[in-house]
């Protein structure tokens, strides 16, 4: 299955939570995008840290979400407003948030963007719990 995280700039969560995903299965593609990512612009200092610290595999740097993006399997964006955005430029009925599509309800995951290295690390420790269910869930279709 493809799946693609969506944030923001494409530079904390989204690339965080790509990095953890792709550490964590080899059984599925997984990317990220952010709905005002300004296209080459580099992860944060603190998200490459963080990937670094827990030996995560390296992500690239940012990207734009476009129409195309809707070749992916699975769309799992931080909060309710990036879903609302991209399910309103592109109707379609593949994308939640991810805490939505693994919980079962509305909750958004934290921006870390600004902030210092262990607001970074909460989010990642956040984000890994998540991924484990959404690669648990993934695996049983």
């Amino acid at each position: 299955m493809k799946v693609l995280f969506v944030c923001t700039g494409n530079t904390c969560r989204s690339p965080m939570a790509e990095s953890i995903a792709k550490s964590l299965s080899h059984e599925h593609e997984f990317a990220s995008r952010g709905i005002s990512a300004m296209d080459g612009a580099e992860t944060s200092t603190n998200t490459l840290k963080v990937i670094q610290t827990y030996e995560l595999k390296p992500v690239s740097n940012a990207s734009l979400f476009t129409q195309n993006d809707l070749e992916y399997d699975l769309i799992l964006t931080m909060t309710a407003s990036h879903k609302n955005y991209v399910k309103a430029l592109f109707p379609n009925d593949k994308t939640y948030t991810l805490i939505e599509y693994v919980n079962g309800v509305s909750q958004d995951i934290m921006d870390p963007y600004g902030g210092s290295y262990p607001i970074y690390e909460a989010t990642y420790f956040e984000l890994k719990q998540h991924i484990e269910k959404l690669i648990a869930k993934l695996s049983e279709k």
